[in-house]
């Protein structure tokens, strides 16, 4: 996870704007959430942080949530597990996440270079890809010491 997100959360609100997002209570709390967490969440980890879940919100509204913030690039997706994470730069289209399978650590570094190539091999096929997310298995450096 990158050490501190540089995007305020107000950039976030209005990018999404800017993508013709509308916001909802549910959705800003969602990305709020997302914002201050020190690591990636599960949709469930979501629900249970939002305050008064008691008041009928179930974890497939939180689904439903991400599933905008994705389509926005305000969120990156981590398939694997299951996992969310606040995008460092909702400017950038698309990532490489980075596992450690020791520590569990999780960090993300663009990576439109390995999309561009993909998309132009795409091309090549009867396939159409809209969005691409990379992750990496491996071990983090001071789990690899």
């Amino acid at each position: 996870m990158p050490e501190a997100t540089t995007t305020a959360i107000g950039a976030y609100y209005q990018l999404g704007r800017d993508q013709g997002m509308s916001w909802t209570p549910l959705s800003r709390k969602v990305l709020q959430i997302l914002h201050g967490a020190s690591e990636p969440l599960g949709a469930y980890a979501i629900h249970r942080r939002l305050p008064n879940r008691s008041g009928g919100r179930q974890a497939t509204s939180v689904y439903r949530q991400l599933a905008k913030l994705i389509g926005a690039n305000l969120v990156v997706a981590l398939a694997s597990p299951k996992r969310f994470l606040i995008s460092p730069d909702p400017t950038i289209l698309s990532w490489l996440a980075l596992k450690c399978a020791s520590c569990a650590r999780v960090d993300v570094i663009p990576a439109e270079a390995i999309a561009s190539a993909l998309a132009k091999r795409l091309n090549q096929t009867s396939f159409i890809g809209s969005r691409v997310h990379l992750e990496c298995w491996g071990l983090c450096r001071r789990c690899a010491a």
